[in-house]
């Protein structure tokens, strides 16, 4: 099943930084001169399994669908609502699932 062409954005991806050794409990940071643009659908995470798995965290995460070739992994940042000047305001929250027509991935906010 391909994804609608209409409900697509164009969404910046960054990989993450190393973790500095001292850190002030600051979240996670990403390189946007490594930033790759890919094309998806964000929904809200709204399946019973995965309301399940995470609990309260659910109301807190989207699902991103991609048929980008781009690798997704766990801990990658994402702008979903925010320039990637600002920063990403999602990060990848578990390993992507990869399918034959496109890429599953569940989003946490930070």
């Amino acid at each position: 099943m391909a994804l609608r062409m209409a409900s697509k954005r164009n969404l910046p991806l960054m990989p993450p930084l190393p973790r500095p050794v001292y850190q002030n409990r600051e979240g996670p940071r990403f390189d946007p001169h490594q930033a790759v643009i890919i094309a998806g659908v964000v929904q809200p995470l709204a399946s019973q399994t995965e309301s399940a798995v995470y609990g309260e965290r659910a109301k807190r995460m989207l699902l991103l669908l991609t048929d980008a070739d781009a690798p997704l992994a766990e801990g990658m940042g994402l702008c979903v609502d925010t320039r990637p000047e600002d920063g990403c305001d999602y990060r990848v929250a578990a390993p992507p699932e990869k399918w034959r027509t496109h890429q599953r991935a569940v989003l946490e906010r930070l």
